[in-house]
């Protein structure tokens, strides 16, 4: 920016008209400027990324959708499109970094094992005997599966690629944290409308604590 230019050469005894002129600058934007030499914005984007870090330090692991909720919850409010880019431009990222699969190979055709098709028989035939429905479908998956792969995957990424345990009572209690502090105090999610399962829980049990 050229404006603390046009102010120092004023202070040297040349005029501002003149400066402009060579510099080719409009007057009224560096009046606007000396009279707020930091605009608005600029301090917005500072407080905004002030927050950021913030977020990423309490907790390396989370990604700018995760950091931007937590700046929301600190008070200030950014879309997710604004914090990725203000976590690139600030160097902010996370730790937990998907590891890519595969070498970049075309994927094969699926396979399905013929040996599976006798045991799902059996288990449909025992559903039937005892009058039970169950949460498969045709090819065998049970109906919460995406759910749980989604949950493991979290745990491969933000527990057992950050830290190796010597024993199991280690690994426990690293999982047991995680999921107590972080993902259920920490990690709003879309699809309980930016809320932590902790969240939703106070939510849903307070009207039927006000009845009882």
């Amino acid at each position: 920016m050229t404006y603390p230019l046009v102010s120092e050469l004023a202070k040297a005894g040349i005029r501002v008209t003149v400066s402009c002129r060579v510099l080719k600058l409009a007057r009224q934007p560096y009046y606007r400027w000396r009279n707020a030499p930091v605009r608005d914005a600029d301090v917005l984007r500072a407080y905004r990324i002030n927050a950021l870090h913030d977020a990423h330090h309490d907790d390396p692991t989370f990604g700018y959708r995760y950091l931007a909720d937590q700046a929301r919850r600190a008070g200030w409010r950014m879309s997710r499109h604004t914090a990725r880019k203000l976590c690139s431009q600030a160097g902010i990222l996370s730790c937990a970094q998907r590891r890519r699969r595969g070498k970049g190979k075309k994927a094969g055709p699926p396979v399905f094992d013929d040996h599976v098709k006798p045991v799902l028989r059996a288990m449909a035939r025992e559903l039937r005997r005892h009058d039970m429905v169950g949460s498969m479908g045709r090819a065998g998956p049970a109906g919460d599966n995406a759910a749980m792969e989604s949950l493991w995957s979290l745990l491969q990424t933000n527990v057992l690629n950050q830290q190796r345990s010597a024993t199991r009572h280690e690994l426990r209690l690293a999982i047991v944290v995680w999921i107590e502090r972080k993902y259920h105090r920490q990690r709003a999610q879309d699809t309980l409308d930016g809320l932590t399962p902790i969240e939703l829980e106070a939510k849903l049990t307070e009207p039927l604590t006000l009845t009882a």
